[in-house]
């Protein structure tokens, strides 16, 4: 039957002008990519040759980003060559990423990850803009057109379902009424079984009617979640070989590690898409194969290069020591050596100019001596050559006396001669004979006086150049002396730095060895590169025939904007999950591809969309979900008025978890399926399934606001700390994350997990903010209030019905399946408004069970925590 809404909806133009003013208003307003600093990353593992890695946040503030959407990450917000990335999810302070290479340990150590958010909004705004399918059923959603509403499809559809899966009775109904009607609201609180539903009302679809089925969530968590029952629906309906054609795929990063098991191996795109791709993957894997022995020679020997390099830091200061000492002792050796030598100079220094001198002297003497002798010798034979010619003439004067008297007259008369004539020469040659003869003694003395000057100047001489021999010999011996000193130094200083010669070359040859490498890895990376390139085109081929083939195809919201393969897909029915989460314009351009039906499963009454803008309109379209918008309450949903149907039976929680949001939130519209099943107890206090720690009057209870926007408790943190503490101790198996810890407060939660593991139980707790936990469910949550009356409480947890406050509260409690601890200052919370859902929380609790803080846990444990 058709049915229209009790008010007039906006027309389909109306909804496209706002919706696009407030697009445009939002990425106006993103018009800078937002920066958030992370560190301490961790390998996750490796799926299809993308790797995972996991971040903490370093901000105030945990960032509410859309799982699925592209960041990049980098050493600093100045690096233009950051590395593209998929973020996974975002639970509590971490981050988990996919990337296409390996991230380096710097990287790891700490970088920003960058979001350009106003690209995010600009593919919704170009999706939102796209022209749908005929079939119109965003105009439908939203009440403008009518809905072909039937009650319910046979019941002979169901019998497709596998036997063990055994529907009740509203369950039933919305599943028939899903393969029905065109747009069909599941409205289902917590613990009614939502996924189940979804998962069987796929299977419907796919199986019965052969429908192209597209299931999208705001988060992966619950894409994963429902494609996994999913699976398990085929395989208890044995349908295997459904899955093994490949008719299920879950396209997108999986969050769940179930889905990187060989289980799933054709249902994970990677998977898939891998066994498209093996007549490269041989190549390939050899490639990647000398990268790894490159990356662990590479390692290796950077850690033998450290190592050596420690080492040779360590000898080269050893060396260094040993060649400063060396050098300090020759230094010592060079100064003794000098200064003796400066003794010696010094002596030798007055005795220099007198022996030039005497030089100088010895040599004159020696030059007037050779004049001497040479005028000796000269006169003596001047004397004898005189005295020669007096002995002729002599001897004439003999032979003229003998000869007669005649013959001396004659002689007299022809030549003159007489006797007298020979007496006059005789005398005359005498007298000269006489002057040669002085002349000689003259130069004989003159000889011997300049003997005796040599004589006298050789002597100086000799006596002072042995003086200058003996300094000069002893300075020799000095030098000597000092050269043998020095020469074991100086063969020490030379092995030395021969060792430090050896060091240096073997760093070289290693670095050399080690840029060999890095080149040849280089190389290959880079034909890996261009494979990967070819391998990413021939991926989207085969992405697109995996879709093409595939029946059911589960992914994010944002992945459906982001990909326009998606987009340009036919849908026969497109289901949406977690319905209240998921921001409005995101819905319509999901809708807008549904050709048959539309399917919203969600509960109204939990967490809307996270938005941080004030204004108005961008509030109205981006922080209301799509019930608000299409006027969907659970009233409606229990009349089954306006194509919805409401699951009313939970069985997650204890009847008495339930109890404490039965009425005050689902105003009793929310029953038990097995109200008298036994409890499953968990101690301390074990037969109560809701515990009130109560901490009035705590002598150290109080909050502190160290930054405006949050707040924390330190006694509380110890309190919450020794109850897990307690409750891991009575539980018999505590794998990882058993219990569940939450806080409204983003600096409580970092407290707490600072105390867990210091106290060595962080691993087997999961703690978060409120808005971290939607979808999860444990067997045991202790939730932390944190207020106290040091400060009013915060706004978004003081509302009555219809608030914030009470989707807040809503998510918070009924995470516990089985137990839940609630940890508050109960005087401060009574002063909240009587409306206020914490009020009621806290009063509903304390009928069960209260235990006050200050007298039951005044003991060692609280104390060293505080």
């Amino acid at each position: 039957m058709a049915t229209s809404r009790p008010q007039k909806p906006p027309s389909q133009e109306e909804v496209q002008a706002a919706v696009e003013k407030v697009l445009d208003l939002v990425i106006a307003s993103l018009h800078k990519a937002r920066t958030y600093p992370v560190s301490d990353g961790t390998y996750v593992g490796e799926e299809g040759r993308r790797y995972k890695y996991c971040y903490h946040f370093q901000g105030e503030e945990t960032p509410a980003l859309n799982d699925g959407i592209e960041v990049q990450i980098c050493a600093n917000a100045l690096d233009e060559d950051g590395i593209a990335a998929q973020l996974v999810g975002v639970d509590g302070e971490t981050m988990t990423l996919v990337v296409s290479r390996r991230l380096d340990v710097q990287l790891l150590a700490s970088a920003q990850v960058i979001v350009d958010r106003a690209r995010l909004y600009r593919k919704l705004k170009e999706a939102f803009l796209r022209a749908g399918v005929p079939a119109e059923l965003d105009r439908k959603l939203l009440g403008e057109l009518p809905c072909d509403d039937l009650i319910a499809a046979g019941e002979e559809s169901l019998e497709l379902l596998p036997t063990n899966f055994s529907p009740d009775g509203d369950q039933r109904q919305a599943m028939l009424r899903a393969l029905a009607s065109e747009v069909t609201m599941v409205l289902g609180p917590p613990g009614t079984g939502k996924t189940s539903v979804l998962a069987a009302i796929a299977y419907l679809h796919a199986l019965y009617h052969e429908y192209r089925v597209l299931i999208l969530s705001h988060t992966n968590v619950a894409i994963d979640n429902a494609i996994e029952r999913l699976v398990d629906l085929l395989h208890d309906a044995g349908r295997d070989w459904y899955v093994e054609q490949q008719r299920v795929i879950r396209f997108g990063i999986a969050r769940l590690p179930v889905f990187a098991s060989e289980a799933y191996q054709h249902v994970a795109m990677e998977q898939v898409v891998e066994s498209y791709l093996m007549q490269t993957q041989q190549e390939e894997e050899r490639l990647q194969e000398r990268c790894q022995v490159l990356r662990e020679r590479i390692r290796e020997h950077r850690q033998t290069h450290d190592q050596r390099q420690r080492k040779k830091r360590s000898m080269m200061r050893d060396l260094e020591n040993q060649i400063q000492q060396v050098s300090v002792e020759l230094n010592q050796q060079n100064t003794r050596e000098a200064a003796a030598c400066a003794e010696i100079d010094q002596r030798l220094a007055p005795l220099c100019p007198p022996l030039e001198a005497a030089d100088v002297r010895f040599i004159e003497a020696q030059l007037r001596l050779r004049e001497a002798e040479a005028d000796v010798a000269a006169a003596a034979q001047q004397h004898q050559e005189q005295q020669t010619a007096y002995g002729r003439v002599q001897k004439l004067l003999e032979i003229f006396r003998a000869r007669p008297v005649l013959s001396r007259l004659f002689r007299r008369v022809v030549s003159g001669e007489s006797e007298h004539s020979y007496l006059a020469l005789l005398h005359e040659r005498d007298r000269v004979v006489e002057t040669c003869w002085r002349q000689l003694i003259a130069c004989q003395h003159e000889q011997k006086r300049a003997s005796v000057a040599v004589y006298q100047a050789q002597r100086e001489h000799g006596r002072l150049r042995f003086r200058v021999d003996a300094l000069e010999a002893q300075r020799e011996q000095i030098t000597e002396q000092y050269q043998t000193l020095r020469a074991p130094l100086l063969t020490r200083l030379l092995q030395v730095k021969q060792q430090r010669e050896a060091q240096t070359t073997s760093a070289a040859n290693l670095r050399s060895q080690l840029q060999k490498w890095e080149q040849e890895l280089q190389l290959t990376q880079e034909m890996l590169a261009k494979m990967d390139e070819a391998r990413e085109a021939e991926k989207r081929r085969a992405i697109r025939k995996i879709l093409e083939n595939a029946q059911v195809v589960g992914a994010t919201l944002t992945t459906l904007y982001l990909n326009p393969l998606l987009l340009e897909q036919e849908w026969d029915v497109i289901i949406i999950d977690e319905g209240s989460m998921a921001p409005v314009p995101a819905v319509l351009v999901a809708a807008r591809r549904a050709i048959r039906h539309l399917i919203i499963i969600g509960d109204p009454l939990q967490l809307a969309p996270v938005c941080s803008w004030k204004e108005p309109l961008i509030k109205h379209w981006l922080g209301l979900d799509i019930f608000a918008h299409g006027g969907y309450s659970l009233e409606e949903a229990r009349t089954g008025a306006h194509h919805s149907a409401l699951l009313s039976y939970q069985g997650r929680m204890s009847k008495r978890i339930c109890d404490l949001i039965r009425h005050s939130v689902y105003q009793g519209a929310l029953k038990d399926r097995l109200p008298d099943r036994p409890l499953c107890a968990f101690g301390p206090d074990p037969e109560h399934p809701v515990v009130l720690l109560d901490t009035t009057g705590a002598k150290n209870c109080k909050t502190e606001r160290p930054k405006a926007k949050s707040r924390l408790n330190v006694y509380h943190a110890a309190v919450v700390t020794h109850q897990a503490q307690q409750v891991l101790a009575c539980m018999e198996e505590s794998g990882n994350e058993a219990i569940g810890v939450i806080t409204p407060y983003t600096l409580q939660r970092d407290l707490l997990k600072e105390r867990f593991a210091q106290a060595g139980i962080l691993s087997a707790c999961r703690i978060g903010t409120i808005h971290a936990f939607q979808g999860m469910e444990f067997d045991v949550v202790i939730l932390d209030l944190v207020d106290t009356p040091s400060y009013s409480i915060a706004p978004f947890l003081c509302g009555g019905w219809g608030s914030e406050a009470m989707r807040m509260v809503n998510v918070a409690v009924t995470r516990a399946r089985h137990k839940l601890y609630i940890v508050a200052h109960v005087e401060r919370i009574l002063r909240t408004p009587d409306a206020s859902m914490l009020q009621q929380l806290v009063r509903d609790a304390g009928r069960q069970h209260r235990v006050r803080v200050r007298r039951h846990f005044v003991d060692f444990n609280v104390t060293r925590l505080l």
